[in-house]
């Protein structure tokens, strides 16, 4: 009998091979929705649909996929944070992904231009590396040379044709302004602002070196061209610029500024260094329906009006010219009376548009005042610490919780806010706010000094000496050691800077102006700026547009 042979042997079971997973880098790791991420690694899966991601815990479409790399497209609820992959239930994260906005264009220069130009776009949330950069001009793409997060470089390669700009940042678009292809085109106006006879230089290509085969116009007034080459234009501006496009005409083409040119400056309205007209002692400022300024001297001891043409008189009662003991303060009601305080007399006098005097409070020493629309006065009290007082239309006056020490007059909106800057509390370095009912708080601004725009405590001011409501909700501040005329937007508690003088005297540009101390501002009904430039003894006119 044959003996059977048996082969013993173990049972195998073969279960999925391991990988192992990892992720490397995560591009670009900023974006929006529908931005597509190319994750990084090893160990994923070669199928879209082996690879789970999620952004922040939101679930996101996987577009491609290879063991090394993943292609994934973000949701359109995607929120900041980490990017997750899962594998056959195994979960690792990488870095985060942060939301940004679209891109913003501010400014493209040129907005024309030949073959070789160098194009600069302005703006914000633009990638400081530059391939993750795409600019079209009329659907054509242009190589970004340089970039950074608030500007873009390119070489216009000609033969683009004409067409709108377009920036792509992470697959986040934004339409800009329309390019021509063309040989002429502006690439900068220097200054961008002034008044009538400020000299231009306007910069670019294509344009004549006969001056007057430039046609040059701003906002549609035709302007001298007193010098041109190929690359340069000189001209000057019209006696009545007025704010708009700044366009150069040559040859049948047309070509525009990159921004606008701005009738803006500082001029001298009355007074100066060198005049009689004022002391080095004025020290407030209040202007009427009819644009009369009133200004308080107080080393002559007199208000001085001055007319919309810019006479100078004494303010006077009864046909004669009224001497204070000490003023300190002016401002004028709906209904044309003046008011002035005196802190020598102990009083606050009402002065009525038909010349009669009468002494409207008394009892407290009064500094710097202003008044709301229904005629009560917000008086600063002289000395240290001594508050305000909020004096009714008859005349009765009390104690306001909150200001403690003012050397400035005060600005109230329609709901009875005060806003101030106060001595005691922020060195002048911040707006406060008390509100009709509630509690006072700094609005804007902080106690250290400094320059900076921002919102709420990130902005600073050094010395604020004055502020007024331009319209509602935006108050104009004027922050003196800075010489800046600041921006607050009340509900936004937002500041940002209008414009920045140099110190001394002189009228011109925005750029080119010059102040010594503004005490006061005081703005026209027909929304003209008055600054009061006490040590050049002088009222000042800015213009903004």
């Amino acid at each position: 009998m044959q003996k059977a042979n048996y082969h013993n042997s173990s049972d195998e079971a073969k279960g999925q091979d391991f990988k192992y997973q990892a992720v490397n880098t995560n591009k670009p790791l900023t974006g929006g929705p529908n931005t597509k991420v190319s994750i990084k690694g090893s160990g994923f899966e070669n199928t879209p649909e082996g690879n789970i991601i999620d952004f922040n815990g939101k679930p996101a479409t996987v577009v491609a996929a290879t063991e090394t790399e993943i292609i994934v497209q973000a949701p359109a609820e995607v929120t900041t944070g980490p990017v997750s992959v899962n594998i056959n239930g195994q979960k690792i994260t990488g870095p985060a992904f942060t939301v940004v906005g679209k891109p913003v264009i501010n400014v493209v220069s040129p907005l024309s231009g030949p073959q070789g130009a160098v194009m600069t776009i302005t703006g914000d949330i633009f990638s400081d590396m530059p391939e993750e950069n795409h600019v079209f001009i009329n659907n054509v793409e242009v190589l970004v040379t340089d970039a950074t997060k608030s500007q873009l470089k390119l070489t216009i390669p000609g033969g683009t044709g004409s067409g709108n700009i377009r920036v792509v940042v992470n697959d986040q678009t934004t339409d800009g302004p329309q390019f021509k292809d063309q040989t002429l085109g502006i690439s900068g106006i220097t200054p961008d602002n002034g008044l009538a006879g400020t000299s231009i230089t306007v910069t670019g290509t294509g344009f004549s070196a006969v001056a007057t085969q430039n046609i040059v116009t701003i906002n549609g007034v035709a302007t001298t061209v007193t010098a041109a080459t190929e690359t340069s234009l000189t001209l000057t501006a019209p006696p009545t610029v007025s704010t708009g496009d700044l366009k150069v005409a040559v040859n049948g083409q047309e070509a525009q500024a990159p921004v606008p040119f701005k009738r803006a400056g500082v001029i001298t309205f009355a007074g100066g260094p060198n005049s009689a007209v004022f002391s080095a002692g004025t020290v407030a400022m209040a202007i009427d329906s009819h644009n009369n300024l009133y200004v308080v001297d107080q080393i002559d001891k007199k208000v001085k009006k001055i007319t919309p043409d810019g006479a100078v008189t004494n303010l006077q009662a009864g046909g004669a010219d009224i001497v204070w003991n000490n003023p300190t303060g002016v401002t004028v009601d709906k209904n044309d009376n003046i008011y002035v305080s005196d802190a020598g007399a102990v009083n606050i006098m009402k002065i009525t548009p038909a010349g009669d005097m009468v002494v409207h409070t008394s009892g407290f020493s009064p500094g710097a005042i202003t008044i709301d629309a229904n005629g009560v006065i917000y008086a600063a009290v002289q000395g240290i610490a001594t508050g305000m007082n909020r004096v009714s239309a008859v005349g009765t006056y009390s104690k306001i919780n909150g200001p403690v020490w003012l050397l400035t007059r005060s600005a109230t909106d329609g709901a009875g806010n005060v806003y101030y800057p106060d001595q005691s509390t922020n060195s002048a370095n911040g707006v406060r706010i008390t509100p009709a009912s509630g509690s006072t708080y700094d609005l804007v601004g902080q106690s250290e000094a400094g320059y900076a725009d921002g919102i709420a405590y990130m902005a600073q001011f050094n010395g604020i000496s004055s502020l007024v409501f331009s319209k509602p909700g935006e108050l104009l501040v004027m922050d003196n050691y800075n010489k800046a005329l600041r921006k607050v937007i009340v509900d936004k508690r937002e500041v940002t800077t209008l414009a920045k003088f140099g110190f001394g005297y002189q009228d011109g540009t925005l750029a080119q102006a010059k102040f010594n101390s503004v005490s006061d501002i005081a703005i026209g009904s027909d929304g003209s700026i008055y600054f009061l430039d006490a040590q050049n003894k002088a009222i000042r006119k800015i213009f903004l547009q």
